[in-house]
């Protein structure tokens, strides 16, 4: 699928509630990317999780926070019948999505 010249991935502590920082300060293969786009608020925001590859064969993972991609990334997107809509939650410390506010595909503001 490609790589990056670096990235950095996260994990959630839910005692924290935010992401704990993994940085990856070295070129890595994409091994696996997946995840979804989902409307927050007025705007879309993607939620992607990565599996990376190391140069020692080790690998690294987690929510995708940021990557500088080199060489090449290929993405394939998908569109679902229906769209997401996420929602805060604060207990949590995420959005997340909300079933209830999802309209139909027809009516997405995504279309």
């Amino acid at each position: 699928m490609g790589a990056f010249a670096r990235a950095t991935v996260g994990w959630f502590d839910r005692d924290a509630k935010d992401y704990r920082r993994i940085d990856i300060a070295e070129q890595c293969e994409v091994l696996s990317l997946i995840g979804d786009i989902a409307m927050d608020k007025d705007s879309p925001v993607a939620h992607v999780h990565a599996v990376l590859g190391l140069s020692d064969a080790t690998v690294r993972g987690g929510h995708l926070l940021a990557g500088d991609v080199w060489p090449t990334l290929e993405v394939i997107v998908q569109e679902a019948p229906g769209h997401l809509v996420k929602t805060a939650r604060p207990e949590v410390g995420l959005a997340l999505i909300d079933l209830d506010r999802c309209p139909p595909a027809s009516a997405s503001p995504l279309s």
